[in-house]
Parts: C-alpha cells; sequence; structure tokens
C-alpha cells in the first residue's frame, strides 16, 4: 500500500470486538471472527443479524472486498491504523474503521442493522482534520479530543486505544432519567495526562512494529518481545503484592 503518511500496524485480537474493544461474548450479541484477516467484532457493532454458519465462515467487509487477501485490505479514511473492522462509506472507494465512526461525532451509519454504509465524511469538522494526534504525531485523518475540561490534546481514536488511553462509551440519562432506545451513548476519553495509562491493554495491541508506551503515554517504537517482558512484570509485580499480603496475614 502506498500513502502519504505513516501506517501505524497494531496486533488484532480474536478475543476481543474490534469496535467496541470488549472482550465479552454474549449469547445474544457474540463475537464473531474474521476467516480472513481473523479480527473479531460483536455481531450488534459490526451489523451482523445473523449468526454465520461455521461449515461456511465469515468474511469481514474488507475480506469480501479483496477476496481474503489481508494485503491488499483498504486503508481508514479517517486514521493511519492499518487492518481492523472496516466498513465501506457513502464516498466510492472509500473505507472507514467501524470505531472511527463510533468516535467521531459527525459520521453515522445509513443502514443501522447491517452498519454500514459510512456516511457524512465530509461533514467531519475542518479542525478535527487539522488536529495533530499526540500519539502518531500525524495530522492525517480526523481525531477527537480529551474529555479533561481545558485540555485540547487529541488523538485518533484507534491511536488512542492501542496506546491505552482512557476510551470509555455509556449510556446517558434519557429525558426522563431512564434508559430507552433513544437514550444517548456518550463517549468519554481523556489524554496521558489525565489519566492512568494502562499499559497492560496496550500491550495487548502492540506487535513487533506497533505501538508502545514511552514514559509520557506516548508512541514509541515497539520493541520485539514488548508483550512478553510486559507480562512478566505485571505477573511479577502480582506475586509481590500477593506475598506482601500473605505476610500482613501471618503477622496478624
Amino acid at each position: 500500500k502506498k500513502a502519504d503518511y505513516e501506517i501505524i500496524r497494531v496486533q488484532w485480537s480474536v478475543d476481543r470486538c474490534a469496535v467496541c474493544d470488549d472482550d465479552r461474548d454474549f449469547d445474544f450479541d457474540q463475537l464473531v471472527t474474521c476467516e480472513g484477516c481473523a479480527i473479531s467484532v460483536h455481531q450488534s457493532c459490526y451489523g451482523i443479524p445473523e449468526i454465520p454458519d461455521d461449515a461456511v465462515g465469515w468474511l469481514c467487509a474488507a475480506c469480501e472486498h479483496t477476496g481474503g487477501v489481508v494485503s491488499e485490505s483498504p486503508l481508514c479514511c479517517l486514521c493511519p491504523v492499518e487492518g481492523g473492522a472496516l466498513k465501506r462509506t457513502t464516498t466510492p472507494g472509500v473505507w472507514c474503521h467501524s470505531a472511527c465512526c463510533q468516535w467521531i461525532p459527525e459520521t453515522t451509519v445509513l443502514d443501522v442493522d447491517h452498519m454500514e454504509p459510512i456516511d457524512n465524511i465530509k461533514g467531519i469538522q475542518r479542525e478535527r482534520w487539522e488536529l495533530l494526534c499526540t500519539v502518531c504525531k500525524q495530522r492525517m485523518g480526523a481525531k477527537i479530543q480529551c474529555c479533561h475540561p481545558g485540555c485540547y490534546l487529541a488523538y485518533h481514536p484507534l491511536c488512542a486505544r492501542a496506546a491505552g488511553l482512557f476510551m470509555e462509551a455509556h449510556l446517558g440519562e434519557g429525558s426522563d432519567g431512564g434508559y430507552d432506545d433513544d437514550t444517548p451513548l456518550m463517549m468519554v476519553s481523556y489524554c496521558h495526562r489525565h489519566c492512568r495509562v494502562d499499559t497492560e491493554r496496550a500491550a495487548l495491541y502492540s506487535g513487533e512494529e506497533g505501538l508502545s508506551i514511552g514514559k509520557h503515554g506516548l508512541r514509541v517504537e515497539a520493541k520485539a518481545d514488548h508483550t512478553r517482558k510486559l507480562t512478566k512484570g505485571v505477573k511479577r509485580k502480582m506475586a509481590e503484592d500477593a506475598e506482601k499480603e500473605s505476610g500482613r496475614d501471618t503477622s496478624d
């Protein structure tokens, strides 16, 4: 692929939804995995009304488009992150991550049952295109900004997720204080200055050429064994904490 920006490569997990980043699998909303690129998505997040037949298998929209040739997968028009759960937009030949559509306020989908095509790319505020992503240090695509009052740091949604920044979607209150089909979905995110960077989650996304976390929560070049090292470090810390707790119990 040729692009006039640096493509960001991350490790997509088969155990997490590539749209909402939740690893829970529900009976009424199952995680479905693409036979081509191996990304997983919830039925509701990606628009899969019926559970695919295991004997036939399932291809995401991008793999259907390329015939399963992952190296030919289209790139997202809103961010530099490669791969993931992509959908066509209403602009011919232009594709977009379902996650980017979810996080960029101006975008929407025309068919909510199939969550495609993604619409209103041209309606995105000009300022979003001009902001600098604090993670990948690029201006291409559209960014969101930190929700902390007075903070204007910006980032691509998937850059932020891969860097372990705080990203949460939750239901706001309806007009009568309850929840219904019209209850708004509140999208909340914080930059590295205003959240505790989740280095464990960042490690899940860090491949040999992926994103890694520097001491300031920014993107640095990932090492081949970054995930393994971090996991060992976390395990060691957990073991130390357990020993301390055990010592306290004995002394009591």
